[in-house]
């Protein structure tokens, strides 16, 4: 039961990030030491579908205010639109098939998100991996990949703890310029 809740909620998070319209982001950086959880009013919602996900949760412990709703953005779609229903759902447990053909249409619906495969599963699965990251950070993935690969190998920075604090730096953005 905890990987069926994990993947309905990784699949009711993902549009949340991806949604986030122009008009938000376009009110500049969020204070995050006094921001509370909870999506901004001015972000529009999908009625319907955070109309079910309260219908179909069992407990209201189990929500939050970061997965109590469906953002709405034109153009990027639902769970709902290869599943059938909203993600976590009674009596529906989606095949990896029908989640990695959601991840896709999400990477093909905005820039803010990007499916990479990551290998196989000892069954022959395929694996994949999903970055879903504002358009300046997904710019750079590349990038900070590279990044992220010399702190993973310590020997191809020379073991230098200081060139280790400057590259988490850049890659975290608190590096900003």
């Amino acid at each position: 039961m905890t990987r069926f809740r994990t993947l309905a909620l990784l699949l009711a998070l993902l549009p949340a990030v991806a949604a986030v319209p122009a008009a938000v982001r376009a009110q500049g950086p969020v204070d995050l030491a006094n921001a509370k959880p909870g999506r901004l009013m001015s972000q529009p919602i999908d009625e319907e579908y955070t109309k079910k996900i309260k219908e179909y949760t069992t407990e209201p412990f189990f929500l939050s205010p970061l997965v109590d709703y469906m953002p709405a953005a034109k153009g990027i779609p639902t769970p709902k639109a290869v599943l059938g229903d909203i993600a976590g759902a009674p009596t529906k447990l989606p095949y990896s098939k029908e989640v990695y053909e959601y991840m896709r249409l999400l990477a093909k619906s905005t820039p803010r998100a990007k499916v990479v495969s990551i290998g196989t599963t000892e069954e022959g699965r395929e694996m994949i991996a999903v970055a879903v990251a504002s358009e300046q950070l997904m710019a750079k993935l590349e990038e900070n990949r590279a990044k992220l690969s010399k702190l993973a190998d310590p020997r191809t920075i020379k073991m230098d703890d200081a060139e280790a604090d400057r590259i988490a730096a850049e890659v975290s953005g608190s590096d900003r310029r």
